[in-house]
């Protein structure tokens, strides 16, 4: 995971086909934005989040969660990673 100016960069790599969701979600659990729904193929994916909800506003400072879960025949994997948001 990277970070420039207000955006933030992230992959991940998939070994198999899965229905994907990757969302940006408050210390609640309340989502903020979906970055991603997609049925993807096994390899790299690239997502990038602009530092806005879902409805274009700058997201406040604080704690986020990135969450990825890749869903297939094989079951459901959840991955997730801590974002801080500052604002100056």
């Amino acid at each position: 995971m990277t970070r420039s100016g207000s955006n933030l960069a992230a992959s991940f790599t998939l070994a198999h086909p899965a229905k994907v969701q990757v969302t940006l979600e408050r210390g609640s659990g309340a989502v903020v934005r979906t970055l991603l729904r997609a049925s993807l193929q096994p390899g790299p994916t690239n997502v990038r989040w602009n530092g806005r909800d879902a409805n274009g506003v700058r997201a406040t400072a604080g704690q986020y969660r990135l969450r990825v879960t890749a869903t297939n025949e094989l079951g459901t994997v959840d991955l997730s990673q801590s974002v801080a948001v500052t604002r100056g």
